[in-house]
């Protein structure tokens, strides 16, 4: 390669402010589904959510071919070359014709086992049909282009406005569980408008391609070791869907749907500081910054325990009247499963994290596909037994377990190079006041709402506010640094 040529510079972005524009469209990602939620399980039912979860499960595997792990790749390789728009222009033009390529392999065959398959006879295959967009999404997906520059305020934009309109669209077109197929319409529509939508910005970042310079095997091959996580991932993610569905019922995959729903939205929170940590340490390594490098990480530790903390004891405490007041009372099998999932908001984000902050910017992206194909294969066997005795709550189960083996890999094999203590000693402020946090709830619970309040809204609303003040006063007076350092700001200001 030559040496990179300062044609264009981009200068580097606030953290905090990227942190704040990814944290955003992490929230709507997830909480857009969580406000439409309580509407959309009673209109669709158990049924109508399980059928859209198992569907998506099957397009994903498809829409995995196409991506690659190039979301990963790009970011890391953009943020590199940040510096030369004609060498980063390269890598994105490489990425966009090996999806293309990827696509057009794809596509046909998404449709012939669709239509020949079915996967799944008593299934609508217009359901298969409109998730095929899930695909063209993932084609025309650039995202990778706009966080590896660190630019995350575009992208942010276009995804607040996409989602927010949708939303609205839900709400006046979904009244009743025929309308299945027009909310699925809508949904993929939103996530293929967005990926169009963001390449109006992109062509002022990048050059032409130089079709000297395109050459998608060797691509291809360079990015198998970013592909092979994403596949091994799926199997315990993704798998979980289509397994319940398979071994139990469409019913079994919507209970697992709305509770896996509400840990997505905190380890969404918490995973949104992932393309930012990725993007900023894969610059620093770059410019041997090594002590800024380990600020940055044991800053997002504290960001991390922060979320991660008051998320799980306060779930805990109100997850028995949250699900049945959210998705209504035919969804009470939701509340167990939700119990066992909720450890995972704990789990989940350490293996991202460190990932992120460790092995995919030092370049040992393959000792993580192993950690991974691990969890895999604990998940895929034991989900075989658990599912077919347990429903729902067997998924729930394998997905913990293998979740926690693939979190305690990722440490074990860099505790000689990540500073966990330092990292630990951030968590406890937060662990403290979670903890007050819950024992305050749970004796508010036993003796006020439980033989007092009988409408589960009002129960979970109470919870939540009290919950919210209780953990924000004890982080007060616990002195936690980046709590008080942020209030300083504000009344500062």
């Amino acid at each position: 390669m030559e040496p990179i040529q300062n044609t264009t510079t981009n200068p580097s972005p606030s953290f905090k402010k990227n942190y704040g524009f990814n944290l955003v469209v992490q929230v709507l990602t997830y909480l857009i589904p969580l406000i439409t939620a309580p509407y959309l399980s009673r209109v669709l039912t158990p049924n109508g959510i399980g059928t859209n979860s198992f569907a998506n499960s099957i397009a994903a595997y498809f829409t995995l071919i196409i991506a690659f792990g190039f979301l990963t790749f790009g970011t890391k390789e953009v943020s590199r070359l940040h510096s030369s728009k004609k060498e980063y222009s390269v890598v994105f033009w490489n990425i966009v014709f090996s999806r293309l390529f990827l696509f057009v392999l794809a596509f046909p065959l998404y449709f012939l086992m669709a239509y020949l398959w079915g996967f799944g006879s008593s299934i609508d295959k217009n359901v298969f049909l409109l998730y095929s967009l899930t695909l063209v999404s993932t084609l025309f997906t650039i995202t990778f282009l706009f966080q590896g520059l660190e630019n995350f305020k575009t992208i942010s934009l276009i995804t607040i406005g996409v989602k927010a309109v949708t939303a609205v669209l839900y709400f006046v077109l979904i009244k009743n569980p025929d309308d299945l197929l027009l909310y699925i319409a809508i949904t993929v529509s939103a996530n293929v408008l967005i990926a169009i939508l963001s390449w109006a910005f992109a062509f002022r970042k990048i050059e032409r391609p130089s079709w000297k310079e395109i050459h998608i095997f060797r691509s291809l091959k360079h990015n198998i070791s970013y592909f092979l996580p994403t596949i091994a991932i799926s199997l315990y993610t993704i798998l979980d869907h289509t397994m319940i569905a398979y071994l139990s019922s469409t019913e079994e995959v919507g209970y697992y749907e709305e509770a896996y729903k509400i840990i997505s939205v905190v380890t969404g929170l918490v995973n949104a500081i992932s393309p930012v940590i990725l993007a900023r340490i894969s610059a620093l390594i770059a410019e041997g910054n090594e002590k800024e490098v380990e600020h940055k990480i044991i800053q997002v530790g504290e960001l991390y325990a922060l979320v991660a903390f008051p998320s799980f004891f306060g779930l805990y405490a109100i997850g028995s009247y949250f699900i049945p007041a959210f998705f209504g009372d035919s969804y009470l099998p939701s509340v167990e499963v939700l119990y066992w999932l909720i450890p995972l908001i704990l789990v989940i984000p350490i293996s991202n994290q460190v990932g992120n902050a460790y092995y995919v910017p030092r370049g040992k992206i393959k000792m993580t596909t192993w950690f991974f194909f691990v969890g895999a294969a604990i998940n895929f066997v034991a989900n075989f037994f658990a599912i077919r005795s347990l429903g729902a709550k067997g998924a729930a189960i394998t997905s913990l377990a293998a979740e926690s083996v693939i979190s305690l890999l990722h440490v074990i094999f860099s505790l000689k190079k990540m500073p966990y203590l330092k990292i630990v000693k951030t968590f406890l402020k937060p662990a403290i006041a979670s903890s007050l946090m819950f024992i305050l709830l749970w004796l508010l619970n036993v003796f006020v709402l439980n033989p007092y309040v009988t409408n589960n809204i009002y129960k979970t609303l109470i919870d939540v506010g009290v919950g919210v003040l209780l953990y924000g006063g004890f982080c007060v007076l616990l002195r936690e640094p980046l709590v008080r350092n942020s209030l300083k700001k504000i009344f500062h200001k």
